[in-house]
């Protein structure tokens, strides 16, 4: 059997994960939960997230890493069948959040053992096959959910992707192979193709837990345009963008429903998103190769992302029709989601990992993920908020504007060179 096949077994625990969170949207929204009720379970499951990857990293470094794995295919299978039978948005957000911390330790086994199980020369080919495998895996299952969804309750649909990672606990029990507990994080921050991986599956990971060192960098944003700013104001860039993505993408779905189009079409919306960022990432090598350097491709993909988010702030804002709704979330929302999102995180990571490389990677990895993790959750936990006191369109217009601030900074970053 070939050394990589054992990837594919983790592709209906892909198919599933795909329209988790917009599954959970709809479950708030049949509950009545409201905007608010929406925030708290997003920015559950993101604490959760960055619990996992303290949780979760240190177990393997302890343990075998296909018991880790399958752990977290056990741990999601669970909380995806109590999920079906959630009664209150309290139980959607907490079992949401146990999700998200077994969803973890998946993406992080994964990241370990290819460079476990798979010879050095061939870790890039490896991490690329699987970064496209989870990519067909998460738009099959929004395209599945699209097509069942008119016909199913969001309940009845939990119950199904429980099902589909049950199948990935079988195959994978089978499939994975053991390895020795001979690794080290570290070696993450030397492979650019497991960083970009890494961080797509789990946004925040640690080396080390952050201390009030960890933050002594950001000291360095009062010398401005110098050289030695460079490091805290790409990272203060890639927050503001963090904050952006958690207000717009946690209100989004929910947004659609409340004001009028049915559970299908949020999800042909969402999948038409998840279409263009999978051909997205195999189009951001070209274009960020077309605009000579990562921070100016940075700044091309937040200034798209940016006016697709204030185009259908507006739109909602002035029309609030199912047409226009419907229209901008299948023309600007893929923009956003799809190309300019792959462009973005492919770029911007590039710069990351590139800064991260010298002798503090931990330090400055802590502090990369206690910034990000933290500005998705305040972002997330601000939109129900926000969209309560001053409508949807106007909350997607704040965040859009917010992705022009970042936008300006990488232009300050590309200076700064």
């Amino acid at each position: 059997m070939n050394s990589k096949d054992w990837m594919a077994s983790l592709i209906p625990f892909n198919i599933a994960m795909g329209p988790l969170s917009t599954l959970v949207t709809l479950e708030i929204y049949d509950l009545r939960g409201g905007a608010v009720g929406v925030s708290y379970a997003m920015s559950a499951g993101t604490a959760a997230s960055m619990l996992a990857s303290i949780l979760w990293g240190f177990a393997l470094d302890r343990y075998d890493r296909k018991r880790v794995l399958l752990a977290g295919l056990l741990g999601t299978f669970l909380s995806l069948l109590a999920l079906s039978f959630a009664s209150s948005t309290a139980q959607v957000a907490a079992y949401y959040a146990s999700a998200s911390l077994f969803s973890s330790a998946v993406g992080m086994a994964v990241s370990v053992l290819i460079m476990d199980t798979i010879e050095k020369p061939r870790w890039s080919s490896a991490y690329s096959r699987y970064n496209m495998l989870s990519s067909v895996g998460y738009l099959a299952g929004d395209v599945g959910a699209a097509a069942l969804s008119g016909f199913l309750r969001a309940r009845t649909l939990d119950e199904i992707m429980a099902a589909v990672t049950a199948a990935s606990v079988a195959w994978s029990l089978r499939a994975v192979p053991r390895s020795a507990v001979r690794f080290e994080r570290e070696s993450l921050l030397h492979v650019i193709e497991g960083f970009l991986v890494r961080l797509r599956v789990v946004p925040m990971f640690f080396l080390r837990l952050p201390t009030r060192s960890t933050f002594k960098p950001l000291r360095l944003l009062k010398l401005g345009r110098s050289p030695a700013a460079y490091i805290p104001t790409l990272f203060l860039a890639i927050t503001v963008f963090y904050v952006s993505s958690g207000i717009f993408n946690t209100l989004y779905p929910y947004g659609l429903r409340a004001l009028g189009l049915s559970s299908t079409e949020v999800f042909v919306v969402i999948s038409a998103g998840m279409a263009a960022q999978a051909l997205g990432y195999q189009l951001a090598p070209r274009l960020i190769s077309s605009s000579g350097n990562n921070a100016r491709a940075s700044f091309r993909a937040l200034l798209t992302r940016g006016a697709s988010y204030i185009g259908i702030g507006v739109a909602t804002r002035l029309a609030g029709s199912q047409a226009y709704l419907l229209g901008t979330g299948l023309t600007l929302y893929p923009l956003a989601a799809g190309i300019a999102f792959a462009t973005f995180y492919t770029a911007s990571n590039i710069m990351v990992f590139e800064v991260l490389k010298g002798s503090s990677e931990g330090r400055g990895l802590g502090l990369y993920s206690t910034l990000t993790g933290s500005a998705f959750f305040a972002g997330s936990l601000a939109s129900g908020f926000l969209a309560n006191r001053i409508g949807f369109g106007y909350t997607y217009v704040i965040a859009g504007l917010l992705l022009g601030g970042s936008a300006y900074m990488f232009r300050e970053l590309e200076n700064m060179a």
